[in-house]
């Protein structure tokens, strides 16, 4: 169904209140917007609202309505008023009716905040006495049931006993971030294939993104059926993503997007301070060539010539050729592209990236970035029992590439990723990649399985194990002894207790062959 909403420009005066407000509450502008809508309705329902001028920010109509999978703005205001405004013949009315409320309500958010004295909590006491009794009973009765999940990872090598783990049980782990190293060919992507397969195959609920370096994953049949799922190369076809689409497009969120880019650029590409001033300005720039059109965002053809146009010289450096592989290779949709409502990764994916060479960490980054943002404006998931919601699995295969650089968008899904409900999945062939200079990454990792590996640190072991020197010393000599298909799985069995087992590693070959 296309949405009748149009485009949905505050007043400057509403522009000036949402800035100061989000700055008040740390939440984004869209969450802003929603709030102030919904508190409009309560507070004046049918009311008819003459006109204001409409000079303020611009409120992305896919944000307010989960990229166009959730019809709640339709369905409220059609039972608000009292007619169907669903219809593309009512898309004059509904827009005009969005825009009032939303001025109206956040000229009643900022009578609220200046009202509490610039106190947070008096602010947020007097938005909450619009919250009935009744709104809390239907929250609950609709909050989601979180499951338990169990996974058989293994067989115990002395006492030949199937191994099972109850993957997000947080009285047990804190984290559910998973760290797999090993030598080449000794099991440790069947194993990642088989963990995946559990998680994320058709029975279950758990959607993946797979990063897949050498294209193991995408070529493996048995494993893209088990998941049902899309395989994406960017060799062939542009990848259906609108990097640039924003929750709302003022002035401060599109700085604040145009300096995240740039750290996605500067952590796979050598970018100057120059540089980076620049390709930040570029963005900058291509945004305010498209305020007033349809779509209120650019692309990547787009950028790259507001980046050409900033050039002093005018001569290729390392950001312009960059920029230019990025349009020429068609790596991603341009902005005149329809791409799917649901976020790409909403669906088993697995992302091909044998044929990207030099490009394939810049890809990750901004992939990376774009999810780590927008499974954040979804809210903290739930735990219900000890168990928690899990929401998107990401696993990075042969991930040396990316832990070797100063990544700041992989150190935040680390450490942020779990209360989003998100789990990532490192696999990799050094326990050394687990720390560079500037991030350890083996703090932020509470399971792990060791297979054999050419060279075994102590002081790797007691970082990413947390063990003692001399238990370390025991280890190294029995990661030594592993034979192909074994490894050394550590894990949680409490907060602050760890337990460590040989055993012999679930492979994915072996699962797809059983009923686990």
């Amino acid at each position: 169904m296309n949405m009748p909403l149009g485009r949905v420009l505050t007043s400057e005066r509403a522009e000036k209140i949402k800035d100061d407000l989000t700055e008040f509450t740390g939440l984004r502008g869209d969450q802003v917007a929603v709030l102030a809508i919904c508190l409009s309705l309560g507070v004046y329902g049918k009311k008819e609202f003459s006109f204001e001028d409409a000079t303020g920010y611009e409120l992305n109509p896919q944000t307010l309505t989960r990229n166009g999978s959730d019809p709640w703005v339709e369905a409220l205001f059609s039972l608000v008023y009292g007619r169907d405004l669903s219809v593309p013949e009512e898309s004059e009315t509904l827009t005009h009716l969005v825009r009032g409320h939303l001025n109206h309500g956040l000229y009643l958010l900022q009578e609220m905040k200046d009202g509490s004295g610039g106190r947070l909590d008096a602010f947020l006491k007097e938005i909450s006495q619009y919250v009935t009794i009744r709104h809390l009973q239907l929250q609950d009765r609709w909050r989601p049931v979180v499951h338990g999940i169990k996974l058989f990872v293994g067989t115990d090598v002395d006492s030949s006993n199937r191994v099972e783990w109850e993957f997000n049980n947080t009285e047990k782990s804190p984290s559910p971030h998973v760290g797999i190293a090993g030598r080449s060919g000794y099991g440790k992507t069947q194993l990642l294939k088989a963990l995946l397969a559990q998680l994320c195959g058709i029975e279950a609920r758990v959607p993946c993104l797979v990063f897949d370096y050498k294209g193991d994953f995408a070529r493996d049949t048995s494993f893209v059926q088990s998941l049902n799922a899309q395989v994406l190369n960017p060799e062939h076809d542009p990848l259906p993503i609108h990097l640039f689409a924003l929750p709302d497009y003022s002035e401060k969120t599109i700085k604040r997007f145009a300096a995240r880019m740039q750290e996605s650029f500067s952590a796979a590409v050598r970018m100057g301070e120059k540089q980076q001033y620049r390709l930040r300005q570029a963005i900058i720039e291509a945004f305010n060539r498209r305020r007033g059109k349809a779509p209120p965002y650019p692309d990547w053809r787009e950028v790259a010539e507001a980046n050409c146009n900033l050039s002093q010289s005018g001569e290729a450096d390392t950001v312009s050729g960059v920029l230019d592989k990025i349009v020429t290779y068609e790596l991603f949709a341009d902005s005149t592209t329809s791409v799917p409502n649901e976020p790409f990764y909403a669906r088993n994916t697995i992302i091909d990236l044998s044929a990207l060479s030099a490009y394939q960490e810049l890809v990750v980054y901004l992939l990376l970035d774009h999810v780590y943002y927008d499974m954040r404006s979804k809210g903290d998931a739930l735990i219900s029992e000890g168990w928690q919601e899990l929401r998107l699995i990401i696993a990075l295969d042969e991930a040396h590439h990316y832990l070797q650089e100063d990544n700041p968008v992989l150190g935040r899904l680390l450490r942020e990723g779990r209360s989003f409900g998100i789990a990532v999945f490192l696999s990799t062939q050094t326990l050394s990649d687990f720390s560079n200079q500037s991030v350890d990454y083996s703090e932020l990792i509470n399971n792990v399985f060791l297979f054999q590996l050419a060279q075994v640190k102590r002081a790797d072991l007691t970082k990413l194990l947390r063990v003692s020197r001399e238990e370390a010393r025991g280890l190294e000599d029995e990661i030594h002894r592993l034979k192909p298909g074994q490894c050394v799985w550590s894990r949680p069995v409490g907060i602050g207790d760890r337990t460590y087992s040989v055993i012999e590693a679930e492979q994915f070959y072996k699962t797809i062959g059983r009923d686990i």
